[in-house]
């Protein structure tokens, strides 16, 4: 990974490897809008790149202080702009926990799915995933600069390293325990904990709904596995929750679309083989559940609690969980694309 200007990447760089990488920047480089204007400064926005294989890219633009969210606008410009480039390369396009942050975007993922799907009637491959929670989580310096558009009550310090009395309490709770203003106990446990990972509280259920049901969407924790604190409780609770709630309770997806969310239709689109059916032949794994039973437990208070209802889990033909308790087999592994199969062979 690497992260540099656009325009640089765009004209700098020489390998083929890059061409992801490349068609992102020049898109960003060229594409019909003000930069300062969108970011309220004039550094160049920079993008994160994950070469590979030059099948998949990320991207990450420098928000100005007070803009915590890139909006439809800049959506609507970059995706006219980029569509013809992917579609031309034949580079699919991943979009990773699509969501409408901030109470302004509310409502307008139907201008950004509206935006998805004008892309493949283009031409261009692209799908998204989703986490089915309202909050999202990341580095807690993520707003140190964006003081004045933080809800104080809607972040919430989620994991440290060492002042263990921060978790679990939302900013506005900080600043009162230690007597100061939001902006000075954000500074003063930023100066404290570096490394804090906070819980934002900044979707609209509307939209969690009308994403996750999508054709195109499939479903991901964007869960981040930590020793201590209280991570997000997508972490134990993701798959769980939209089994229990959005199939059983709400009937927002049937039971059959919420399992192929989550197993053959990630599994096909990452180029997992002989991954997310069950068939004769390909990997054991397989997720044992009771429909009527399974539901998730997992809190932003008390994250860490495996959900009900799910008595066996098979991972690679071995037993990881056992009449609800976890074994000691750990046959897990990476998974790269193409590789899905027990020993890393291709299909002929």
């Amino acid at each position: 990974m690497r992260t540099t200007s656009p325009k640089k990447l765009a004209h700098g760089a020489q390998k083929p490897l890059d061409t992801a990488g490349v068609l992102l920047a020049e898109s960003l480089a060229t594409a019909p809008m003000d930069w300062p204007t969108i970011f309220g400064n004039t550094r160049p926005v920079e993008v994160e790149i994950g070469s590979g294989k030059g099948t998949f890219i990320l991207a990450r633009a420098t928000a100005r202080e007070d803009v915590n969210f890139l909006g439809v606008e800049y959506a609507r410009a970059y995706c006219s702009h980029a569509a013809d480039r992917f579609r031309r390369a034949g580079l699919p396009v991943q979009i990773s926990h699509f969501k409408a942050a901030g109470r302004e975007n509310w409502g307008r993922t139907k201008d950004s799915l509206r935006l998805t799907e004008q892309a493949r009637a283009e031409g261009v491959d692209v799908m998204f995933d989703v986490y089915p929670y309202t909050a999202a989580s990341t580095i807690l310096w993520a707003v140190a600069r964006a003081t004045e558009a933080v809800e104080a009550d809607a972040v919430m310090v989620a994991s440290v390293r060492e002042r263990r009395e921060y978790e679990g309490k939302t900013l506005s709770q900080i600043a009162e325990m230690l007597d100061l203003p939001v902006a000075d106990a954000l500074s003063r446990v930023l100066q404290e904990e570096r490394d804090a990972v906070a819980v934002f509280f900044a979707m609209d259920e509307g939209d969690v709904r009308r994403v996750l049901k999508h054709e195109l969407c499939m479903i991901g924790s964007d869960g981040l596995p930590s020793e201590g604190g209280k991570p997000h409780p997508r972490l134990y609770g993701t798959f769980p929750r939209v089994l229990a709630r959005y199939a059983r309770e709400e009937g927002l997806l049937t039971l059959e679309e919420a399992v192929h969310k989550m197993t053959a239709l990630p599994a096909r689109r990452f180029g997992l083989e002989r991954r997310g059916e069950i068939k004769e032949g390909w990997c054991a794994d397989i997720v044992v559940f009771d429909p009527q039973a399974v539901t998730d437990v997992a809190t932003y208070e008390e994250p860490r609690q495996h959900p009900r209802g799910i008595p066996c889990v098979v991972v690679n033909g071995q037993v990881v969980v056992e009449k609800g308790k976890q074994t000691e087999a750990r046959p897990g592994r990476v998974l790269r694309r193409g590789e899905g199969s027990l020993h890393g062979e291709r299909e002929g």
